[in-house]
């Protein structure tokens, strides 16, 4: 970022500056200063560049319009305890100007990584990114915070390459039960984007933890197909996109979700010019993550131990060189 390494006095003197005082967790306060740099900009929040005053710590500063939307925001990052490797840092909030203070991570969103490549993404970097990204949704989860808004916009690459989660907009929280053990509830507020929304939330009654992991199977065949499964999941309209060499062919299914979405793809591209070029264990993972029966679909955690995900391990067939790992 530009104002790494201002000076206190220099930055006191930049235009149209904002000073907010943010309440810390555990207690305490800080002091940001707002730059006019704008990262994102949306209906509903804008996020900006900023700086602790103290420390000259670069920070993102997430300004939202709807008080309640900001306290559901809030509740979720206090919900999350400790911070993660793989999701965002959250270092604050406060009410009166409705911000939230978070971690400023240089590097780009997936969305823009993908657009920026020639072809899908080798197998091997592809399995390091869904691997974090799992693992950040297993952190959520394991705190009883659905994300619900899960998409390659809300993942953000590092110039490292660590690959984080953002964006808690969307979000639920679970209650705990007197145990502690969370009780997951059927949602039924239709939630997320709609080239991500898993097909039982169209029904009014939905798992939020189900719904995630059918989000990182879309997320997981962008990164391998280089476009999106369907433009939607709703009934009487779904879509299902299958990027072919020589054209963008739509078929559609009025009738029932699709079983196999990754299967039925292929079908409708299957030429002498379209055949697949990923391992079986690639194309198991995404159906693994993409069925459309909610009991049937793969947890998280089968998803992390999924053979796709490990290392060093012999492809079941060959594969042209440059999809080879």
């Amino acid at each position: 970022p530009s104002f790494i390494g201002y000076d206190s006095s220099t930055l006191t003197n930049v235009q149209r500056a904002k000073h907010t005082t943010i309440q810390i967790p555990g207690g305490g306060v800080e002091r940001y200063l707002q730059k006019d740099d704008v990262l994102g900009k949306g209906t509903f929040a804008a996020v900006y560049k900023g700086v602790n005053v103290s420390s000259n710590e670069p920070v993102a500063l997430k300004t939202l319009k709807d008080l309640g939307s900001f306290r559901q925001e809030v509740c979720a990052w206090h919900a999350i305890e400790n911070s993660h490797p793989n999701v965002v840092q959250f270092k604050g909030a406060c009410a009166d100007s409705q911000t939230i203070v978070l971690e400023l991570i240089p590097g780009m969103e997936l969305f823009d990584l993908v657009n920026r490549i020639a072809k899908p993404l080798r197998e091997k970097h592809t399995r390091s990114i869904l691997d974090q990204i799992l693992h950040g949704v297993s952190h959520l989860h394991a705190n009883g915070v659905a994300h619900l808004d899960l998409k390659l916009e809300n993942v953000i690459v590092g110039q490292n390459g660590v690959v984080k989660l953002i964006d808690m907009g969307l979000c639920h929280v679970y209650k705990r039960k007197p145990d502690g053990v969370i009780d997951v509830c059927r949602l039924t507020a239709p939630r997320g984007s709609v080239s991500y929304i898993a097909p039982e939330i169209w029904s009014g009654g939905y798992d939020g933890f189900g719904a995630d992991v059918f989000a990182v199977g879309v997320m997981a065949y962008a990164l391998t197909h280089k476009s999106f499964p369907f433009l939607s999941t709703e009934p009487g309209r779904c879509r299902i996109y299958a990027h072919a060499r020589k054209a963008d062919k739509y078929v559609s299914d009025s009738q029932r979700a699709v079983q196999g979405i990754v299967q039925c793809i292929y079908a409708c591209t299957q030429t002498e010019d379209v055949q697949p070029k990923h391992t079986s264990r690639c194309l198991h993972f995404i159906n693994a993550a993409l069925s459309t029966e909610e009991a049937d679909r793969a947890s998280v955690a089968e998803l992390l131990t999924h053979t796709y995900l490990m290392r060093g391990e012999a492809d079941e067939r060959k594969r042209p060189r440059e999809n080879s790992e």
